[in-house]
């Protein structure tokens, strides 16, 4: 009852996508809010904040293991682990906190994966340890899907075939198969409409001209960034690791949609903004 409710007030293409996850036992697919460990590792590290906000950055913690696990996404599991141990070597976590945190984490673990397993059969802990032929063939696709965007970029390999056209330019069979229809309905919709990562989407859709304009800002950011990481200033170094937590999520999924592009680029616009608050002092 209150699914059908929720399908008639959501917006209906995203409703659509949704309930196509939603059948596959996907869940939260895009949202990072993995990427915010650092930061709630700073409430937690810190000695100065109040323990009401240590409590809340513990629960919001315990709460992204367990939605991170039950999600079922692969690419979820690989950025909670690179913002987790990004987090833990940028504070310096010592043995004895080490050890707490890895108690109450495989407690949260073994809690979260009894509950997914009762209520939906599967977890991302299961996917990972017991990976079945739908694994392999999501692998075997994510590599077609770049190989396919590269002929796509070469096809006119200057500045690409333009942004939005990508999907129009895939074979007639790559176009069928990402199509996809919802369980018990004729609807058909279009799922796959990016090649899963940004770099091939964006040489397929702007050519060298656009990708080696991205590569060039996406260097710079590097190189600055790493400039600021060694001098250990932690609100900055936080953010750090949250930008480039987002920017895996783009190696590994579609990302041409306005909450991704939004939230990294209000990320990138904090780090630059510290960055010269940090050159000025």
């Amino acid at each position: 009852m209150t699914y059908s409710i929720f399908g008639q007030i959501i917006y209906s293409p995203y409703w659509r996508i949704f309930d196509y996850q939603y059948q596959r036992n996907r869940f939260f697919g895009d949202a990072l809010d993995e990427t915010l460990i650092p930061l709630l590792f700073y409430f937690l590290i810190r000695k100065e904040v109040k323990i009401l906000n240590k409590i809340i950055a513990s629960s919001s913690l315990a709460l992204i293991t367990f939605l991170t696990i039950v999600s079922n996404w692969r690419s979820k599991l690989v950025i909670y682990f690179f913002s987790l141990t990004g987090s833990l070597l940028l504070y310096k976590i010592n043995f004895k906190k080490l050890l707490t945190f890895g108690i109450i984490g495989l407690s949260i673990i073994l809690v979260t994966n009894f509950v997914s397993l009762y209520t939906v059969g599967q977890n991302i802990i299961d996917r990972v340890i017991y990976p079945g032929k739908q694994e392999s063939e999501t692998i075997t696709a994510r590599y077609n899907f770049w190989r396919e965007a590269t002929e796509i970029g070469f096809s006119s390999p200057i500045v690409g075939v333009g942004l939005g056209n990508y999907f129009d330019n895939l074979s007639s069979k790559s176009r069928e198969l990402s199509k996809s229809s919802i369980v018990n309905t004729y609807e058909s919709f279009i799922t796959i409409d990016d090649p899963h990562n940004i770099f091939f989407s964006i040489f397929a859709t702007t050519g060298l001209f656009g990708i080696i304009s991205f590569i060039l800002l996406t260097g710079y950011f590097f190189y600055t960034d790493y400039k600021i990481y060694v001098k250990n200033q932690y609100e900055v170094n936080s953010l750090i690791i949250i930008y480039w937590s987002i920017f895996i999520f783009s190696i590994l999924n579609p990302w041409l949609y306005f909450s991704y592009l939004a939230f990294i680029w209000f990320i990138r616009g904090l780090i630059e903004s510290l960055k010269i608050d940090y050159e000025k002092k």
